[in-house]
């Protein structure tokens, strides 16, 4: 319920890959059925993007395959 208030007040999911996917889940099971999901904000360099894309396609996406 925490990650879903989070979610939709900030728009934001944020943790490690296992946070991420339990909100995914959250928001999932209250019918959630579309993310966009945007990597880059703020300063980060573009190799920390890469990594937080990878981890996201490798740890998150394939619970709900």
């Amino acid at each position: 319920a925490e990650a879903i208030r989070y979610a939709l007040s900030s728009g934001t999911l944020i943790g490690s890959a296992e946070d991420v996917a339990e909100q995914v889940a959250e928001l999932r099971e209250a019918g959630v059925g579309h993310l966009l999901c945007q990597m880059s904000f703020g300063y980060l360099d573009h190799e920390r993007i890469k990594r937080s894309m990878r981890r996201f396609g490798e740890k998150v996406i394939p619970a709900f395959g």
